[in-house]
């Protein structure tokens, strides 16, 4: 019975790369045409703001916007990994209970879903900026400037695919240990490059 468990628990472990994949993948795919959306839906609110004389929105009031964006999507991930964390701590069979004795899986879950929340909110942000930047190219003509934007539009797509990559490791032997510190590096990656693109951001409107 022992034998039998231990072959099935890696084949079972690795049942969750695909939702994890899909999510990831379609999230990527949405992700030009969500920004496409809140600027059309941004612009149509500050229309109507300016025909109430009210005051347009400031840059810190549409960050806040693409932050609650990419929390309400972090939200979501959360959700789904809590679903995906009591289905497969049924009855104790935890999937890491042979791979990475040396930490709870609940720890381990519980750090891999905070950090793909931080993630998500602020990649968000950062997908504001370096969209907006990439539209406000002066000089198209500059095939490296062109190419400096579109490379920029990447990075919310790193942060993500770094994220997932991340959580793929703590499925491997001993690898939720690694999961655990590389996760929290991300974050403080991640909160550090919205903070200097959104420091640029503003140097340029000046």
């Amino acid at each position: 019975m022992a034998e039998g468990k231990g072959e099935a628990s890696p084949s079972f472990g690795w049942l969750t790369v695909l939702p994890l994949l899909s999510f990831f993948i379609s999230e990527e795919i949405l992700r030009p045409v969500v920004h496409k959306q809140t600027d059309r839906a941004t612009a149509a609110l500050e229309r109507r703001a300016v025909s109430l004389r009210h005051p347009k929105l400031t840059k810190l009031e549409r960050l806040r916007i693409w932050l609650g964006i990419g929390a309400g999507q972090g939200v979501a991930h959360s959700c789904l990994f809590f679903l995906n964390t009591v289905i497969t701590s049924y009855r104790g069979t935890y999937y890491n209970r042979d791979r990475c004795p040396q930490m709870s899986y609940f720890l381990v879950a519980a750090i891999s879903s905070c950090t793909m929340f931080m993630v998500l909110s602020f990649a968000m942000v950062v997908t504001s900026v370096v969209y907006e930047s990439g539209s406000g190219v002066t000089n198209p003509g500059t095939i490296s400037t062109v190419k400096g934007a579109n490379l920029k539009k990447l990075i919310p797509c790193g942060l993500h695919g770094a994220a997932v990559l991340t959580s793929f490791i703590s499925l491997m032997e001993g690898g939720c240990i690694v999961s655990s510190i590389l996760n929290v590096c991300l974050v403080a990656l991640t909160i550090y490059l919205s903070f200097k693109l959104v420091s640029c951001l503003g140097k340029a409107a000046q």
